[in-house]
């Protein structure tokens, strides 16, 4: 199934404080929507979800207009979903931690997390801003993300791995109308991907964003890759299937624009079945397909 928006509604009250929401999250039910005053809320600790939504009544956190409501992290991560049937909508998440080590992630998906929809989101100064991996032989399957902006201020300073959007084992995932910039890291093996998708997943589609990898005239150092079915090797416990000798099958990489990746736009790393089409490569290294798997 395709999660959707969620259809409009009035929430049940107005939320003001960040206490307020973490205590709306922990209780909310099917069908409710938290949605928040406009502006500034500090995250010192990563929020949490604490019941499930359904498929047709998902629980909604939101902001009635986008740019009203921002979040500053100084946690390690922004929200961690753990439950399915969440969608959060028009929320901004800021990355302010002293060490880049310790802002890893807007948004972190894991374990029963299905059907998770982030909706016309805007995150910024964080390692891997979309994380989206297993938890205990579950998988947050058939999400949606679109129409977000996902972008950092400067080279990340950190060893750790620096991949936007980063999905280790999930299926189905929906990865559409988004605008993914600035991916340079300034630490340890200084590689980066825009979006690197691997772990044994499968039926993952990647449609109709745009990904400049650096869009400045001076280029910071490391090597930036834009789009990857399969990234790196995948740790066998982490994979889907305790192996990975696939790291992705049977995806689409299809009508997005990948621009200005010193390394390559798209790339294939035991990727099976994998369908590119009409996508537009700009001052990239072009397409690479690797290992036989794919």
């Amino acid at each position: 199934t395709t999660p959707v928006p969620s259809a409009p509604a009035a929430p049940a009250a107005v939320l003001r404080s960040t206490a307020d929401l973490a205590a709306a999250m922990a209780s909310a039910t099917p069908g409710q929507i938290l949605e928040l005053a406009p502006g500034r809320y500090a995250l010192s600790a990563p929020l949490t979800t604490g019941g499930a939504g359904s498929p047709d009544r998902p629980i909604v956190v939101r902001a009635a207009k986008p740019g009203t409501v921002e979040f500053i992290v100084t946690a390690t991560a922004g929200v961690v979903v753990s439950q399915p049937y969440w969608s959060f909508e028009n929320l901004d998440w800021r990355g302010d931690c002293a060490q880049h080590d310790e802002c890893e992630h807007a948004f972190h998906m894991v374990g029963g997390a299905r059907g998770v929809v982030v909706l016309n989101n805007r995150m910024r100064d964080f390692n891997s801003h979309v994380k989206i991996n297993g938890e205990n032989g579950r998988w947050p399957d058939d999400g949606l993300l679109q129409y977000s902006t996902i972008t950092n201020s400067a080279p990340r300073r950190t060893a750790l791995p620096v991949s936007p959007i980063d999905s280790v084992g999930a299926s189905g995932w929906q990865f559409m109308d988004n605008h993914i910039e600035r991916i340079a890291k300034d630490g340890g093996n200084r590689v980066t991907y825009a979006m690197c998708i691997k772990g044994g997943g499968s039926q993952m589609q990647i449609e109709r964003n745009l990904v400049v990898c650096t869009p400045d005239r001076q280029a910071p150092p490391g090597l930036r890759v834009g789009i990857s079915l399969g990234c790196g090797t995948s740790v066998a416990e982490y994979c889907r299937d305790q192996r990975c000798d696939v790291e992705l099958s049977n995806s689409r990489i299809a009508n997005n624009v990948v621009a200005h990746c010193n390394d390559f736009g798209i790339d294939l790393h035991r990727a099976r079945e994998a369908l590119v089409a009409h996508n537009t490569l700009i001052n990239t290294a072009g397409i690479d397909a690797r290992h036989a798997t794919t």
